[in-house]
């Protein structure tokens, strides 16, 4: 009997070994391939084409899903020196994407890919993550497929098949290595190797298993203007940044980064402009084309040329064009020249191709996170409309055409019409007032601007345009307070006193603030900003909904409700109207009706900002959304993000219970909000904790939060403060549990705790506004890490001292600005810090003086020292100068 069962059991392993034989044989290899070497995080340069490696095919957030910078040339081991990566550091790229120009999977992938055996789901790459074995000279090594190239996305005949690579630069290269690849085998920089597909039960034990990259698709959210948004445009002479217009429309290549972040720190969104369809001999990617794509010249237009739109070569170079948009900060694209096969281009374009290559370009786009403009092309708009952000168009009431313009508006995108004839210029016989009519009939934004759009004039057919420049959204420390003057009198006649309180507590905004004149009176009259609260007229119910459970569409009636109230509040013009508040914390269900309420608000008013408290993350069974995704997680701020576009982010999360404390909770908090704030350009504010329900009911096991002490109330400011936040709100403050409620010796003493910790942040906030945080790491602890530079650029001189440390950039983009906090809410710390560069000047910030000082370092070879004291839970802001 043993016997038999081992013989048995041998003759299934073996059949099973058989299997696995003939199953890996079925991927051919692929002999003698020319490989180069390539990194996350590589920039642009020459010899990659101009495409840099922050973002992969698949992966928008390549770099920062990975974890950093994969350096080559500093490395410990197969890692990076510095960090851990999140991914797996042996990783390779083969020129092909299963997705197309637009997105989508492209047709037929089982009848080439020998793993595909059904449809694969639309958001779900079958490439991304594939195994790869490499081998040079008798050594093997695996690697993960992560992204497309070199130089192609289209070779089915060499990836899955036994064709040589249809790429011709670097001896015919066929496949890009990772550092680690490189180093395992001893690779050059180009060298040959052996490769072929396996499949994952294939692939032996190694440094390759070590870490398994397993995300998917990882497509960034785009700006999308609304039908309502204003626009400027110049391209040429120097740039006029009065305009009061929501997107200003400017050169790609002529306009710096700087300026381009100092409109956006104004409130402004930004287009970039560049010829997607000539070739301009001034630009300086211009030696990158090769002669054979330039054709004729475009008439009046010296130094230009038409582009052969079919070539691969073009499209390589547009795309590069595109990710300098993005590198710039910009919020989207206007590709100009792309209806050539209308025109005399030289070459045989038919307008298959041309639409071909539009949608490219729009899926180029939005793969970086940008919208984009279709420019002109009238004949295929209704075509493109799919595929654009918006419209943009030149003429069209001059030609009698705008007509073909309308599928923008009935599909709720803008459309954006200049006009230069002089008629309209002069208004001769009333040519721009009839013109104006009928574009604000359309629904267009039309404009009447000089041919050379030098920004020498400017005349507009919003009849509410002007010339002064506006904020879009309030850009101050947001300093304020759950639950304000309220419940001490809800009902007029409103009592001065609990308006004084919270003034005199240095608050200067009022969280939500009722729609009543008698009401907002007392706001003005202590000099207070505040939130309309539009949230009670529309209804819990409606804004909130229920967890899994549909939530009912809100009526009518109560949208136009909203409309008035906002249009009341609109023609006051009110000063200290920062925005309007909707509802705490809502469930998915909800975030339908919370957009149909903003789309509706932003119809009016589209400066102020709107207010939504989000749930913070919970991961117990009854906090899914779904099988895989809770409240509050990465999925749930993404899908309110996306539904909403809101323009500040929100949340909270409560330390301090009886017998235990939630750090590591609210540090995760940060950095998921931190992520996702700066993944969509928008500032983020967090709601922390005031008070606890000791008073209220303390035998209530559902409600154990304990009141913070002083020292704790300074730790929740400054780890916030220390992430980026650009607001803080205490929860909670007016009723029988908030701040006024517990017994009046200990009111006295949080009220003294907060208000001096208020006035800090009115002093340092004003500071905080202009700098974007760019890292934080804490110096005792790899977690609750946003960058991998931990140990290099500035350190704690003991290892486990508990100091977080933040870096930030200011408006010129100089990264120049660092905070250091005491993560110990007990001790104070006194501790010497190492700078790993040299510096001239070192200041810190005094929040009680506002006013920057001096502060004393000493220089050790190529590192600076210094001496910081810290208070319990304290922090401080510091920035340097190089001279």
């Amino acid at each position: 009997m043993k016997k038999d069962f081992l013989g048995a059991r041998i003759g299934v392993m073996a059949l099973i070994l058989c299997y696995q034989m003939l199953w890996s044989q079925t991927y051919p290899v692929h002999h003698s391939i020319s490989s180069t070497v390539f990194w996350v995080g590589e920039k642009a340069s020459e010899e990659n084409g101009e495409i840099p490696n922050l973002a992969s095919v698949w992966d928008d957030m390549w770099m920062e899903d990975y974890g950093g910078v994969d350096d080559p040339d500093d490395r410990a081991g197969y890692k990076p020196r510095g960090f851990t990566p999140r991914e797996n550091p042996f990783y390779v790229a083969l020129p092909y994407n299963d997705f197309n120009a637009e997105g989508k999977h492209r047709k037929n992938l089982k009848s080439y890919i020998p793993w595909v055996k059904r449809k694969p789901p639309k958001d779900q790459s079958v490439c991304k993550n594939r195994w790869v074995e490499i081998k040079k000279k008798g050594k093997t090594v695996y690697a993960q497929w992560e992204d497309s190239g070199p130089f192609g996305e289209d070779d089915i005949d060499y990836v899955f098949g036994n064709a040589r690579p249809k790429n011709r630069i670097n001896n015919h290269a066929g496949i890009d290595v990772s550092p680690a690849v490189r180093d395992y085998l001893g690779l050059d920089d180009v060298d040959t190797v052996d490769w072929r597909f396996v499949d994952g039960a294939n692939v032996p034990k190694g440094p390759w298993k070590r870490r398994i990259t397993r995300s998917q698709v990882n497509w960034v959210d785009w700006y999308r203007p609304d039908l309502n948004a204003s626009f400027q445009w110049q391209l040429q002479g120097k740039l006029n940044t009065s305009i009061d217009a929501e997107i200003y429309d400017v050169d790609l290549f002529d306009t710096s980064k700087k300026t381009i972040l100092r409109l956006k720190r104004d409130g402004h969104r930004v287009i970039c402009y560049f010829s997607a369809g000539s070739w301009e001999d001034w630009r300086r990617d211009a030696h990158y084309f090769p002669e054979k794509v330039k054709g004729e010249a475009l008439d009046g237009w010296e130094g230009e040329r038409w582009l052969d739109i079919r070539r691969h070569s073009v499209w390589r170079i547009m795309r590069a064009r595109i990710a300098l948009a993005r590198r710039k900060g910009c919020d989207g694209v206007e590709p100009d020249n792309v209806d050539g096969y209308q025109n005399e281009t030289g070459f045989d374009l038919t307008a298959r191709q041309q639409s071909a290559y539009n949608r490219f370009l729009a899926r180029a786009a939005h793969k970086r996170g940008l919208s984009i403009a279709l420019k002109n092309d009238l004949d295929q708009v209704e075509e493109l409309v799919p595929f654009f952000d918006f419209a943009l168009n030149e003429q069209c009431h001059q030609y009698n055409e705008c007509d073909l313009l309308d599928p923008f508006v009935e599909a709720g995108k803008p459309v954006f019409n200049v006009e230069y004839a002089k008629k309209y210029v002069q208004n001769s016989q009333g040519a721009r007032t009839k013109m104006c009519r009928d574009a604000r009939e359309r629904g267009f934004y039309s404009l009447v601007l000089p041919r050379s759009l030098d920004g020498s004039f400017r005349i507009s057919c919003d009849k509410n345009a002007s010339q002064t420049a506006s904020k879009q959204g309030y850009r101050g420390f947001l300093l304020s307070a759950y639950n304000p003057p309220y419940a001490w009198n809800y009902e007029p006649p409103y009592k001065d006193g609990p308006f004084r309180y919270y003034k005199n507590a240095h608050f200067d905004t009022l969280m939500w603030a009722k729609a009543d004149d008698r009401y907002l009176k007392k706001i003005h009259k202590f000099h207070l900003k505040y939130f309309l609260n539009i949230g009670e007229i529309v209804g819990e119910k409606f804004l909130r909904g229920r967890l899994r459970k549909k939530t009912p569409k809100i009526p009518e009636a109560k949208l136009k409700e909203v409309e008035r109230i906002v249009r009341k509040y609109q023609r006051k013009k009110d000063h200290d109207l920062l925005g309007y508040y909707l509802c705490d914390e809502p469930f998915p269900s909800a975030f339908g009706n919370i957009a149909k309420v903003i789309r509706r608000i932003r119809s009016i008013d589209s400066s102020h900002l709107i207010l939504v408290n989000l749930w913070p993350f919970f991961k117990g069974e009854e906090d899914r959304i779904d099988g895989q995704h809770y409240i509050g997680g990465d999925y749930y701020l993404e899908k309110f993000i996306k539904k909403t576009k809101i323009r500040l982010l929100l949340s909270d999360r409560y330390v301090f219970h009886e017998g235990y404390d939630e750090q590591a909770e609210f540090f995760r908090e940060l950095i998921r909000l931190r992520k996702h704030a700066l993944r969509h350009h928008i500032p983020f504010a967090m709601h922390i904790q005031a008070v606890g329900t000791d008073y209220v009911s303390p035998d209530d096991e559902d409600l154990d939060w304990r009141t913070p002490n002083e020292s704790e109330h300074r730790w929740l400011v400054y780890t916030s403060v220390v992430y980026g936040v650009h607001g803080i709100v205490w929860f909670h403050w007016d009723s029988d549990w908030g701040v006024t409620g517990n017994p009046p010796y200990v009111r006295k003493k949080l009220y003294a705790s907060i208000r001096d910790l208020n006035k800090d942040l009115s002093s340092l906030g004003k500071i905080l506004v202009q700098l974007t945080s760019t890292q934080v790491y804490h110096n005792d602890t790899t977690r609750y890490v946003t960058s991998p530079n931990r140990p290099q650029k500035l350190r704690a001189a003991e290892d486990d001292s508990p100091i977080i440390i933040g870096w930030f950039k200011d408006r010129q983009e100089q990264e120049n600005y660092f905070m250091l906090v005491n993560k110990d809410y007990d001790e104070e710390i006194t501790e010497d810090y190492i700078l790993s560069f040299t510096i001239g000047r070192l200041e810190v910030f005094n929040v009680h003086t506002g006013k920057w000082e001096p502060c004393t370092f000493s220089i050790d070879g190529n590192k600076c020292e210094f001496t910081v004291h810290l208070d319990p839970g304290k922090g401080k802001l510091f920035r340097f100068f190089q001279e």
